[in-house]
């Protein structure tokens, strides 16, 4: 279905802005650097989310395995 092979590239492909603009006819695809740069700021940011829900089900686990 998509021509790129390129992650990013997705949204300079032809097929899928043609997709988009049917579903809302003033869609605005971001750049390739746009987006890239978006998802390595949410990644940063859902890492250090992630890692705290971590750190506190890793103080849990213990005193639950000793009840048993």
């Amino acid at each position: 279905m998509f021509e790129c092979h390129r992650p990013f590239a997705i949204v300079n492909d032809p097929p899928l802005q043609l997709i988009l603009k049917m579903l809302y006819a003033k869609v605005e695809t971001p750049s390739e650097s746009t987006l890239s740069q978006d998802v390595k700021e949410i990644h940063g940011i859902s890492k250090v989310h992630v890692g705290k829900k971590l750190q506190v089900r890793l103080k849990i686990i213990p005193v639950l395995q000793l009840a048993y």
